[in-house]
């Protein structure tokens, strides 16, 4: 599967980017902003795209990649522990 990680993807430039990449799936990073990073998912998928939002902080390298190997395990995502 293909897919995008934006950070910061809730608001401002992140969600921008999110929005206009949407051609896979696509991960909308957030760390406290939940109910704006669920609104650039509708977003994309009422522009029939593909994504899903994902809770962690990126200065947290250790949460990141956890966060991201989790997802790549309930995703069957063969690039498991590659982040």
């Amino acid at each position: 599967m293909k897919y995008a990680l934006v950070t910061g993807a809730s608001g401002g430039i992140g969600k921008a980017i999110a929005i206009k990449i949407a051609t896979d799936h696509v991960l909308v990073n957030y760390l406290k902003n939940q109910t704006g990073a669920n609104k650039v998912v509708d977003r994309i998928k009422e522009s029939g795209g593909s994504a899903e939002a994902i809770e962690f902080y990126v200065a947290d390298k250790k949460g990141v990649d956890t966060s991201l190997d989790n997802w790549r395990k309930e995703n069957n995502d063969p690039h498991r522990g590659s982040s």
